[in-house]
């Protein structure tokens, strides 16, 4: 009899542990399929509650689940706390570890909690996910994981330490070279306005606090990668006239004005190149004053008229007749009306 108890008792203690596995994995799937972050995030923490603590066979895929469930819905203090439990586990498959260095990163920079461990984790991410990229084959596949390691993890990685060294260094210029230097590296794998932005902040700082030639260092150094930049090529201009650079100045005011919409402001770029022309190349200058007097709606009070007419009247044209003299006003701005396709007005 005893024997029978014991074996109807084994086999009620093996039913209840299938029961328990099927439950167990209904839950976990239930966790995994769900698409309501905030039920998803619910499932997996009841899913750790009653099953993981016990037997922690799913420990590292629950805390990485956990980790970045609760980075999607903006609870970062417990993305960072389930993130670094799912770094504990040595075995963590390294796609999964990539992507927790970048989620603690991007966390700790977003609690401001410790900044020191954003900047360490994102350079983990960096390092990591050279290391990846350095071990993969040389196919088409592997190249599309590189790209993606490079402008999914690498890059944004950068930008963090860009930010970071942005915020530590604000009145400390070799702090902000280093950020700009990151920057730099950002750009270079992923070539987003976001990344250009930043560089072109950091440079606009470095050139307040003297270091002009930094500054034009970084954005040219951008300027070129990018499509045509208004905001590059007047920064650059600003600063070469700034540094009496004439030539340089004139260079990128020149890319500036040509892509710029045709109004005030443009006419004010075209007055600025005029002035740094008015010296050497006279009849370049003339051109230049036309086409800001005509933007400006041929206002003959406007300072575009005044220096086209010294310069023509006074200069280039002095001792001609009058009539000589009036006809090649008409040509010149005859001429500016065609460049800016004013034909009909």
């Amino acid at each position: 009899m005893k024997k029978v108890v014991i074996l109807v008792l084994f086999f009620v203690f093996c039913a209840s542990l299938l029961l328990i596995a099927d439950e167990r994995q209904d839950l976990w799937l239930k966790a995994a399929a769900e698409k309501n972050l905030e039920l998803r995030l619910q499932y997996f923490e009841e899913f750790l509650q009653k099953y993981e603590k016990k037997e922690g066979k799913h420990s590292k895929y629950l805390y990485f689940n956990l980790c970045q469930t609760s980075f999607q819905l903006k609870k970062y203090d417990n993305s960072i706390e389930y993130g670094e439990q799912a770094l504990e586990h040595k075995d963590l498959e390294a796609n999964l570890k990539l992507q927790t260095y970048l989620i603690l990163s991007k966390a700790f920079y977003l609690t401001k909690s410790d900044l020191d461990k954003a900047y360490h984790y994102a350079g983990l991410v960096i390092e990591f996910g050279n290391s990846i990229k350095m071990t993969t084959e040389s196919t088409n596949r592997s190249e599309q994981l590189n790209e993606n390691i490079d402008k999914h993890f690498i890059a944004p990685a950068y930008r963090i330490q860009t930010l970071l060294l942005f915020e530590k260094g604000k009145n400390n210029p070799e702090t902000l070279i280093e950020a700009a230097q990151k920057g730099i590296e950002a750009y270079n794998i992923h070539k987003t306005d976001r990344n250009l932005a930043l560089i072109l902040s950091l440079a606009y700082k470095l050139s307040k606090m003297n270091m002009v030639d930094k500054a034009i260092h970084f954005v040219e150094k951008v300027c070129d990668q990018a499509e045509e930049n208004a905001k590059c090529y007047n920064m650059l201009g600003t600063w070469y006239n700034k540094k009496g650079d004439k030539d340089r100045a004139i260079f990128y005011f020149d890319k500036y004005y040509k892509i710029q919409d045709k109004d005030d402001q443009a006419a004010k770029t075209a007055l600025n190149i005029g002035v740094l022309l008015s010296k050497k190349e006279k009849m370049k200058a003339i051109g230049y004053f036309a086409e800001a007097f005509l933007l400006l709606n041929s206002d003959k009070e406007s300072k575009a008229y005044k220096y086209l007419q010294h310069l023509w009247f006074n200069d280039l044209a002095k001792g001609k007749p009058q009539e000589e003299q009036d006809k090649g006003l008409s040509d010149i701005l005859s001429a500016a009306r065609s460049r800016l396709d004013m034909s009909g007005q």
